[in-house]
């Protein structure tokens, strides 16, 4: 197969296992889709194995792709921010000040998990991150 000059062709795998990764952290292909530039249906070809190979420029732009293109309402694991909330309370803070500075101020407790599973949206756990730096690290580093 003849390299296509400045752009030549590359195996998709690192690309597979990208999409595939990515998708476990509750990245879904439209989002990465506009985060790249790269039609869903070229990703869903990549990520299933029907194309094996692809531009190294597409390569480059699909690979740039982080978590952070995640959408706001995207549902993943609320283990992390669960824990966060329990060094908080364990620190001194309360249930009702944590629920108030998280966003819902008219709860009684921080309600984190929807639907009684262990999950949580991309927006509540980054501002259960940003409160959980803001009091748990100095200068970076957890106390």
């Amino acid at each position: 197969m003849a390299a296509r000059g400045a752009n030549p062709f590359v195996p998709a795998g690192p690309v597979r296992t990208h999409l595939l990764r990515l998708q476990r952290q509750g990245v879904g292909l439209r989002s990465i889709s506009e985060a790249c530039d790269v039609a869903r249906s070229q990703l869903s070809d990549f990520r299933s194995g029907k194309r094996n190979r692809l531009t190294k420029a597409v390569a480059d732009r699909i690979l740039a792709v982080t978590f952070d293109c995640a959408k706001d309402w995207v549902l993943i694991p609320a283990d992390k921010p669960l824990r966060q909330l329990a060094e908080l309370r364990a620190e001194g803070f309360k249930a009702y000040e944590l629920a108030a500075m998280i966003g819902q101020p008219n709860s009684n407790a921080p309600q984190v998990g929807k639907n009684g599973r262990k999950v949580t949206t991309v927006a509540m756990a980054g501002r259960v991150d940003r409160i959980w730096r803001k009091y748990m690290t100095v200068n970076g580093v957890t106390k």
